[in-house]
Parts: C-alpha cells; structure tokens; sequence
C-alpha cells in the first residue's frame, strides 16, 4: 500500500474528531477498493474496509482521473438519507494514488431549514393579515370621525332650530297678548265689537296650541340634544381607542417586519451551511 495512504488511514480519526462533524470517512486506492473506513454513528453507509467500488462511472474515479476535487449530493433513495459531501483526490509526488469520501447527512440541517422556512411563510402570513387589520382600523377611525363630524353638524342644526323655536315662542306671546289686546277693545265698544270678541277667542285658543306644541318640540330637541352629546362622547372615545390600536397594530407590524427580516437571514445561513 502506497506510504501516504498508510499515513493518511493513521492520522484519519484525529482528523474527525477535529472536524466536529458525526461524517463518514472512506479512503480509497485507485482501483476503487475501500481501504480505510470511518463510519458515522448517524447513519450507515454500505461501506467497510475491502468494499470494491466496480462501477466505473462511480465519480470517485472521475475525481482520481482528474485530480480535481468534487462536491457531491446524494438524494435518500441511494443509501436511506440525504448526505452531501466532499470527494478529495490523494496526491503523492504528482500522481494520484487515491481519493477521500467525506460525507455527511443533511437530514437535520434540512429540517432547520424546513423549520426556518415554515417559520417564514407563517410570519409572512401573519404579517400580511396584521397589515389588513391595521388598514381595516384606519378606515374605521376615519369612518368614526366622519360621524363624530356629522354629529357635531346635527348638534348644530338643532341650535338653529331651538333658536327659531324661541322666535315662534316669542311671536305666540306677542299674539296672545294681541289677542288679549282685542278681546278689551271689543268688550269696551260693546255689541258692534262681537265680531272681534271672536277673532280674539280663536287668536288665543291658536296661540295656546302654539304654545304648548313648541314646548313639547322644545323638550323633544332638548332630548335629542342630550342624547345626540352622549352619542358624540361614545364616538369621541372610541375614535381614540380605534386610534390607539392602529397605532399598536403598526408598532407589531413593525416589530413582524424585523422577525421576519431575521427569519430570511436564518433560512439563507440554513441554506448556506
């Protein structure tokens, strides 16, 4: 057996053990025959000292043949597990006397993966609907400010209102006092003021209806004033918290933003480690 072979079968399991990786480690001669073998405790390859490799195209004797190293995957279905690793010619004064298989599961290294990935497209996702929810606030704060507005414009309609109210409350004074006016001046020119007695009896009867019925608006508007400065309140404070959860939702959104962003970088090291 070629000397370096024989230095190289010694000093492996150093070298293992230095790597910190559970790898296996196969050394081969140039006919394809393995002649050192260090197996991994994670999985188990079909492998073992003696084992000849008779395939030609095997790419152990591509890399011998080239004396250039190669990367290579191998998918479960060839030995049971994804492995990934490393095929290294051996070179002994220029001429290749052999090659090296380092070679190491990916299974736990693809389940992070996974992992990150899951873990991604969920932050995505949740970071798409908090983006719907904060959006969704908003058009809710800006509608309740709307009708808090709105409100406001009835409130001020109903002054308006309670102001003529007043005026036909002052005009119904006026003529019942016309009314009352009449009813004297009719009395004090005796039969030929009968005709006005009349007129002076419907004055007053109209003024009382008009009377009691703008006391009944009055009181009606008064309610409704009332309850319309109860609604405002309600609106006022749930606009505030509609704002203070927008404003929440944003800061979370930010907050998603930045796991998410550390999640990209974590599938990206997972990917290239």
């Amino acid at each position: 057996m070629n000397k370096k072979l024989e230095e190289l079968i010694e000093m492996m399991p150093f070298m293992k053990e230095l790597s910190g990786q559970d790898a296996e480690i196969n050394i081969w001669d140039t006919e394809g025959v393995d002649i050192g073998c260090f197996p991994s405790s994670e999985f188990k390859m079909p492998f073992h000292v003696g084992f000849q490799i008779h395939d030609k195209s095997d790419p152990i004797f591509d890399v011998m043949k080239t004396g250039k190293k190669r990367y290579a995957k191998v998918p479960a279905e060839v030995f049971g597990v994804n492995i990934e690793g490393f095929i290294t010619p051996i070179v002994d004064e220029k001429e290749v006397v052999g090659c090296v298989t380092y070679v190491f599961s990916t299974e736990q290294t693809q389940k992070i993966t996974d992992s990150s990935t899951g873990l991604k497209n969920t932050l995505d996702d949740t970071s798409d609907q908090l983006m719907d929810v904060s959006e969704n606030m908003e058009e809710l704060a800006n509608s309740i400010k709307e009708v808090h507005h709105m409100s406001m414009n009835i409130n001020s309609e109903l002054d308006s209102i309670k102001k003529i109210i007043h005026e036909i409350q002052n005009n119904t004074r006026h003529l019942n006092i016309l009314a009352l006016n009449t009813s004297i001046e009719a009395a004090r020119v005796g039969a030929s003021g009968k005709g006005f007695t009349v007129v002076a009896s419907e004055m007053s009867k109209f003024s009382k209806i008009s009377t009691e019925a703008t006391i009944k608006i009055n009181q009606a508007l008064t309610n409704i004033v009332g309850s319309l400065g109860e609604i405002c309140t309600v609106i006022e404070k749930t606009s505030q918290i509609a704002t203070q959860q927008t404003d929440g939702i944003t800061t979370i959104n930010e907050k998603f933003s930045m796991v998410n962003s550390f999640s990209n970088d974590l599938v990206e090291l997972c990917k290239n480690f």
